[in-house]
Order: C-alpha cells, then structure tokens, then sequence
C-alpha cells in the first residue's frame, strides 16, 4: 500500500512464519541501512518497546516473569523507552527512512486500544502505519505451536492446539484491522513455495520497499526431529525444569544438543484437529479473500496412516531404541527399558536432565576467562593502595 510522507512498517507475526529470521535481519542491518529505522532496544525485536510504550500492564511481559526485567523499575523502564523511541522518530523524520517496529506479540498481548494508542502516537509525528502479518496453515501452526511449547519447557501436559488458536485466525486479525483499517493491514502465506528463493526474510523486504542486501538465508528457530521432540515433552512432563522460561534464553543448549538428534518429523494425527474443524471451514473464505485468493487448502489427513504420526500422548512416550541409545551415550548412562509407557517416559526426563546440567556446566573458554580477568580486576581495585 503507497503511503503519503513519513512510513511506519508494524510486523506482527503471527508466530512461527519466519518472525525471528525477519527481526535478525533488521537488527543485522539497521545500523548501516540508509532505508530505514529498527526500534530495538532490548534484543532483535521490538518487545521491550512496545510493551512500554502502550500497553497497560506492561509487567506480564514474559522478561519480568524470567527475573530479567524489575517490576520496581516499571517508570525507569517507560521512561528510558520513551527517550528512545522518540529519538528514533526524529531519526527517521530528518532522514526520510521507513520507522520499522516487528514483534509476533501484537496478537497476545495488545487490545485494540492500546494499538489504537500505538497508531495515535505515530501519527501525531506525521506516519502514516502499515502492518504486514504472515499466516500459516491450521495443522502447520499447531504442530509448530507444539513444538516450540515444548522447546520451551512451558508444557506439563498433552495440549496439542496452542491457546491463542482457540479464537482462530480471523479473530485475532479482525481487533488489528479495527485499530489500523482494513486497508492498512496486509496479510501473506507464509510458504516458503510461493517466496523467492524460499525466503522469507526477501518477501518482506520485497513488500515493504527495502533493499535485500543478504546472499544467505536466514533461518532462526529451526525445527527439531521426532526423537528430540519426544524427549523434550517427557522432560516437560517429569523433569524439574518445568516451566523454567523461554527455550531461546534459557534452553538452547540443551535443544542444540538435542538437535544432533535425526528421525522423523512431528506430525499430528487429522483427530488431534477436530475441535478446530468447524472454525477452519468458517475463516478459510475470509483468509484466502484477505490474501487475495492465496488457497488456505490443506490435506489434513495425509500423514494419518504413517507410523510415526502423534495420536495421543502415548505416542509421545513411544521412543526409538536407537535414540535411547544415542541419549545414553551422551551421559554415558544405559539406555532406558522399556522403551515405551510413563515409566520410560520418566526414566528419560531423568537422562535428559542430567544432559542439561551437562551441556549448562560447560561454559565457553572465553566466558571462563573473561571471569577471571573481571576477578582480578576487582581485587586490584578493591586493594588498590
């Protein structure tokens, strides 16, 4: 959509559609683009800031439930991103550059006022706002949504339809659409068949105006294979880390351990999808209009009748021989019996933790030493004469 004077681009999503390959892209570029301007304060996307700038209750935020952010230093924290996104304002109006904001969480966290506020705020400076959201297929987002559930060890029992699904597509786009206008907001297919050279990082720019200056792909978040898959959900359902926070700040070494990992892939059985149907056959229409006729069609069944396609939970509790043998070799344990049922799915959490501290007591050489260079560093002082 052309736009008249100053251009703010919001991305919103919707998870799993490539949102943090995009943001490490504009948090990669942003400092030499001559295009535009990222608000990025805290990490590659522009949580942090949206979350203080309109939202209510800015302390449900996930980094002050983690320890990370102080619910004492709420005005610090509002007042500091006031200061910095007004100084990216200014920056994008005195060199006419596009004012980007990106951040899957407008769907979860924003009412329609409060991006009503967001909108009121920009164009009181004079922008005018876009907003590109990216949808996947129905059974995609969900095994996606479960996965990354897992990965993030927020899940202690079998939910295989992520909450903010219970609403559907439709009706999280349609509160976004009232804040913005219809007009202003643009929704694609995330599939990476209908995408140049299958990126998705380069559709975005495509769409918003801005030059691609990548020759790599960038691919954030990749999946993990069944076997891993399913080691992760006992170690969600016994292990002592339940709920230990975002996979991507506190769990990645262990999921990178955990991705030597190969097997099949997470696929759902269609009955995991039946409290979906209804609704999927009522927002498919309105999707595929607002795509502008992109076909939302998709064979729900085609996995069904393949071995390792997920039923129920037993499924989950279902593992290979041959990676109970590879996650043995990895603490030098035996491997579990029996390799199904609850009793095995414990027996694994068991290992799997013990594979966390592992790969959590193995801290990189230079980190090691940093800490040490900081210890003297602070005797020297401390005694200084």
């Amino acid at each position: 959509m052309a736009s008249i004077g100053p251009k703010c681009i919001l991305h919103a999503g919707m998870p799993k559609t490539g949102t943090t390959s995009i943001q490490q892209y504009l948090y990669d570029s942003a400092i030499s683009s001559d295009q535009f301007v990222y608000v990025c304060q805290y990490g590659i996307d522009s949580a942090f800031d949206l979350m203080h700038w309109v939202h209510s209750r800015p302390t449900t935020y996930v980094e002050y439930t983690i320890g990370n952010l102080i619910p004492e230093k709420l005005a610090e924290y509002k007042a500091i991103t006031e200061d910095y996104i007004v100084q990216k304002i200014n920056n994008a109006l005195e060199n006419n550059k596009i004012l980007l904001f990106s951040w899957e969480g407008c769907f979860n966290f924003f009412s329609t006022d409060e991006l009503l506020l967001f909108r009121n705020r920009l164009e009181s400076h004079g922008f005018a706002v876009e907003v590109i959201i990216y949808v996947r297929n129905w059974k995609d987002i969900i095994q996606s949504g479960f996965q990354q559930r897992i990965k993030g060890l927020r899940l202690d029992s079998f939910i295989p339809v992520p909450p903010y699904l219970n609403q559907g597509l439709k009706n999280r786009i349609i509160p976004i659409e009232e804040a913005f206008g219809a007009h202003a907001v643009r929704v694609f297919k995330y599939d990476t068949g209908l995408f140049e050279n299958g990126d998705v990082v380069d559709h975005f720019c495509r769409q918003t105006g801005l030059s691609y200056k990548s020759t790599q792909i960038y691919r954030q978040n990749d999946s993990l294979r069944l076997p891993a898959i399913q080691f992760l959900y006992a170690y969600n359902r016994y292990g002592p880390m339940r709920g230990y926070g975002p996979a991507i700040k506190n769990n990645y070494l262990l999921i990178g351990a955990l991705s030597a990992l190969q097997g099949p892939s997470l696929t759902f059985h269609s009955s995991l999808l039946d409290s979906m149907t209804e609704l999927i056959a009522q927002e498919r229409p309105w999707l595929e209009q607002k795509m502008g006729g992109v076909s939302m069609e998709e064979d729900i069944f085609k996995h069904d009748n393949e071995e390792h396609t997920i039923k129920s939970e037993s499924d989950m509790f279902n593992f290979s021989p041959d990676s109970l043998e590879w996650l043995a070799a990895q603490i030098n344990a035996r491997p579990v019996t029996p390799v199904s049922g609850e009793l095995a799915a414990q027996k694994v959490a068991a290992q799997v933790h013990i594979l966390y501290k592992k790969t959590h007591g193995k801290k990189p050489l230079y980190y090691r030493l940093m800490r040490k260079v900081k210890a003297v560093i602070k005797r020297a002082i401390q005694y200084q004469p």
